[in-house]
């Protein structure tokens, strides 16, 4: 059936490219266009850096769209910061354009971690389009948000 369906498509494009003296046509010539390919584009401009406040909190920063592509180079970084610390981890998120389902995965899955020591996953973002899909995916309530890391230093992250 999937065959059939093909080979119907395969007649319908070139019958589209006859001529009425039946004769096959070359496609319309299209001009050149540069390929630039979405996730090697996205992988280029998306940065996950990791520092340590005074304190001995880490903070796991996000710099680009946190989406499919990019939300496996956040896991091992914000993983390996739940692991090697005592007390909250914070994710800042204030560079951060958009986040989709594996990205939010990758937080709930470190709160779950932290959680089960009694330690907090703790983000940081004033982006109203992060905030947004915080609050539409109702994930919001689980994490503590601060609009800022300066927000933040005087609250969980604080001495």
């Amino acid at each position: 059936m999937a065959g059939n369906t093909l080979r119907r498509m395969e007649i319908e494009m070139m019958e589209a490219h006859q001529s009425p003296t039946g004769v096959t046509q070359a496609p319309p010539a299209r001009s050149p266009q540069p390929c630039v390919l979405g996730p090697a584009r996205h992988r280029a401009s998306f940065v996950v850096a990791t520092e340590w406040l005074d304190n001995g909190v880490p903070v796991v920063s996000v710099t680009g769209d946190l989406d499919m592509a990019t939300a496996p180079a956040l896991e091992d970084p914000l993983l390996a910061a739940c692991d090697h610390t005592e007390g909250p981890v914070a994710v800042d998120l204030a560079r951060c354009g958009f986040i989709d389902l594996r990205g939010l995965h990758i937080l709930l899955a470190a709160q779950e971690r932290l959680e089960r020591v009694r330690r907090e996953l703790v983000l940081i973002t004033g982006n109203p389009s992060v905030l947004r899909i915080l609050q539409i995916t109702r994930v919001d309530g689980l994490f503590e948000i601060h609009p800022s890391r300066a927000a933040a230093t005087g609250g969980s992250l604080g001495a």
